[in-house]
């Protein structure tokens, strides 16, 4: 298949260029746009520059576009400014990109005239190192610009949150929030099995004064993304302030961007951290590419 454009975040993760690599074996863009944080530049280098060194090779054309660490208002005007130039198809690569950055692109590609069709890309880690955390650090939590909600006063607020492999950035949320529940999803298969323990062992943490219930989804689901379960949640709790948070599976992410633009009174929240583990995953598992239009 032909395509227009293609978006990606620069990553000191391998699976930012042997994804791009992959999906040209059987595909073409024509251009290829890569948001690249500059404070970043010096780990993620080597592997654009062999990434760009494919690309000349396969005569497709790129653009760096740079980006600004936890500069949410900068970012946004940039990621906007850059799909004004877009037009006909476009994929974006969800793999290395953070969560902001994918709400901002979602939403430009769905409000532009000129993107005739819209496909979201996503390649998992072949494996995760046995390190014991993701993120260090993280800061306070953001509710995403132009996605933040309508907040009412004399409303209860819960947190809907679908839970990955960092636990500190969900004991800033709730700490930050305190809402009066919190629902915690669970991503379900083999590969999470810990991870669910590990949250669970958190409840022992917010019991004191939050009231939390858990759920099951599959952000890996074709076409709903743990979508139907986040809905079910949302319809229990229609007088209710309601924030939502994607830290697990980023597939999850296009999910709650579908849910804010059908309810808009819905907050999607994300948390900024300070320090990443480089050695958090390798290799890609080309057994769990996932690739489908969502306009």
């Amino acid at each position: 298949m032909n395509y227009n454009s293609m978006i990606s975040v620069a990553s000191w993760e391998d699976r930012y260029e042997l994804g791009i690599k992959h999906f040209l074996k059987n595909n073409y863009i024509k251009k290829l746009i890569i948001f690249n944080f500059v404070d970043f530049s010096e780990e993620t280098k080597i592997n654009t520059k062999n990434l760009i060194s494919f690309l000349n090779t396969q005569s497709i054309e790129h653009e760096l576009v740079n980006l600004y660490h936890n500069c949410n208002i900068d970012n946004w005007k940039i990621v906007k400014n850059t799909f004004k130039n877009i037009t006909g198809s476009l994929v974006i690569d969800l793999s290395t990109m953070p969560r902001d950055i994918i709400y901002f692109s979602l939403y430009h590609a769905d409000k532009s005239d000129n993107i005739e069709e819209l496909y979201c890309l996503y390649n998992c880690p072949e494996n995760y190192s046995n390190d014991k955390w993701l993120t260090k650090d993280p800061r306070k939590p953001q509710l995403v610009y132009n996605m933040s909600g309508i907040f009412e006063m004399g409303k209860n607020t819960i947190v809907i949150i679908i839970t990955g492999f960092d636990r500190k950035r969900i004991e800033q949320l709730l700490n930050y929030y305190e809402p009066q529940k919190v629902y915690m999803g669970l991503q379900t298969g083999k590969q999470y099995e810990n991870n669910i323990l590990n949250i669970k062992q958190h409840e022992e943490y917010f019991k004191s004064f939050l009231e939390i219930e858990y759920f099951y989804l599959d952000a890996f689901s074709k076409n709903d993304h743990g979508l139907s379960a986040i809905e079910e949640i949302i319809k229990n709790n229609i007088d209710s302030n309601i924030i939502i948070a994607s830290l697990g599976p980023k597939p999850s992410s296009i999910s709650l961007f579908q849910i804010n633009k059908k309810n808009p009174n819905i907050g999607l929240v994300y948390i900024p951290v300070t320090t990443y583990n480089m050695s958090y995953s390798f290799g890609i598992d080309l057994e769990k590419v996932i690739f489908e239009r969502i306009k």
